[in-house]
């Protein structure tokens, strides 16, 4: 015999509760009586004859449909946010980007050392220095002011995925201080203006 507990009505008239499955433990299941499977069909005429006094159905406070609503709407600018970064990190595996801040400002530094004449000792570039022994290996022959330099060409790149970073922030920011669902709603990730030419 079906193991059922805690059954209570849900907005759509069927029955939500917890079934006990013999590898999982108790798991959340919604019985129906138009379940396309046997056991969901089965378990909803078990409920209703059982007798058992079945919770009715208590809709979300208006506190617990904004929480929802910023959650949904917080994963979809995140969504938006990976899909709009990804072709600006495309050729980069996942933890190079985390050491982009740390090379684009050694680079700068370095740089600007080089520009002004080499004046005194180089700044300090203990990530960069790492970089460069691996780009080397054992008869490389790049310098640091190469490498800085291809840095550099990569920097803007780097500095738009920063940016978009930015707008994702504002944008959540945005959602959780609104106060109601239709002001979550309207705040959304921003359509490129290539996309709305071709709409």
């Amino acid at each position: 015999m079906m193991q059922y507990r805690n059954a209570a009505y849900n907005k759509d008239g069927t029955i939500d509760c917890e079934l006990q499955h013999p590898q999982f433990g108790w798991i959340p299941f919604t019985a129906s009586p138009a379940d396309t499977e046997t056991l969901g069909r089965d378990l909803y005429q078990s409920i209703i004859e059982s007798g058992e006094e079945i919770a009715a159905y208590e809709p979300p406070s208006p506190e617990e449909l904004l929480e929802a609503a910023q959650a949904r709407q917080i994963l979809a600018i995140n969504d938006a946010y990976s899909q709009a970064v990804a072709p600006l990190i495309k050729d980069y595996p996942s933890p190079e980007p985390l050491s982009w801040a740390h090379q684009d400002a050694e680079a700068q530094a370095y740089l600007a050392w080089h520009a002004a004449g080499e004046q005194g000792d180089p700044p300090a570039t203990p990530v960069l220095d790492r970089i460069l022994a691996g780009r080397n290996g054992d008869d490389g022959t790049e310098t640091m002011l190469e490498l800085c330099q291809a840095v550099e060409r990569n920097a803007e790149m780097f500095r738009q995925a920063q940016e978009l970073t930015g707008l994702r922030q504002r944008l959540v920011k945005a959602v959780r201080a609104a106060k109601t669902v239709e002001q979550v709603k309207a705040v959304v990730w921003p359509v490129p203006e290539e996309e709305r030419a071709d709409a």
